[in-house]
């Protein structure tokens, strides 16, 4: 395997045998010519312990277990789940701003509502009519939370 990134973008290459000295030259010569930082490569340790435990993986049930975090989702895809990303876990992070992991949809809910053209009255609607009120407020917070999000890349 050989993994690199930039711009917070990563490119994963790997071959069913393991790559050749004139291959990783070649690897880590475009990565340099295109301004790519090298994160894991055969020949030398990524400086991700993650990656690592990973990249060191013998079998499927190494893999299953080395990919298991807290914060990220590293699982490789399959059939019923085809896409590979790298995606942090909302309701592990999300909890820290608002103080309930339940809320964590709510949020991803409130951050939808920005891109669709209904009025945040009717939000507020569906809300009331689906959550039992002894939750409302922590919910009305989640969903505040994500209508104000702020990520230039989604500008």
């Amino acid at each position: 395997m050989f993994l690199a990134t930039t711009l917070g973008v990563a490119t994963l290459l790997v071959s069913n045998r393991p790559f050749g000295t004139t291959d990783l030259a070649a690897l880590e010569l475009a990565a340099r010519n295109f301004g790519f930082q090298v994160l894991l490569a055969p020949h030398r340790p990524g400086p991700d312990p993650s990656l690592a435990r990973i990249a060191d993986s013998r079998s499927p049930g190494d893999v299953e277990a080395a990919a298991t975090d807290s914060q990220y989702d590293y699982t490789p895809p399959t059939d019923e789940r085809p896409y590979f990303f790298n995606m942090l876990r909302a309701n592990q992070v999300l909890p820290s701003i608002l103080g309930e992991p339940r809320a964590a949809n709510v949020v991803m809910v409130g951050l939808l509502s920005r891109f669709l053209p209904f009025e945040e009255q009717i939000w507020e609607k569906v809300l009331e009519e689906n959550i039992k009120p002894r939750y409302m407020d922590i919910n009305r917070r989640a969903f505040q939370t994500g209508r104000e999000f702020h990520e230039p890349v989604l500008e």
